[in-house]
């Protein structure tokens, strides 16, 4: 499929709210797994995005000409 038909999705790190360090690695996780997900549809084209603060998120994201981004956060409880 030619890369014009695929639309950009940026999937960025989510935020932890509270909790211990031990389980930080869900950041990563989550943010894979998802991109992971959407990669069995050929019309979508996830790009991981490791940004931070929110600003420097809109503009990795606008520079792959990207509509959508998928962003959240996340607490462990008990």
């Amino acid at each position: 499929m030619k890369s014009e038909f695929k639309k950009p999705i940026g999937i960025v790190l989510f935020e932890q709210k509270a909790g211990a360090d031990s389980s930080r690695w869900l950041e990563r996780t989550l943010a894979t797994s998802i991109q992971n997900d959407l990669l069995q549809d050929q019309y979508l084209m996830p790009l991981a995005l490791l940004q931070t603060e929110m600003i420097e998120k809109i503009k990795a994201i606008s520079l792959y000409n990207a509509k959508y981004f998928i962003d959240g956060s996340y607490q462990l409880v008990d």
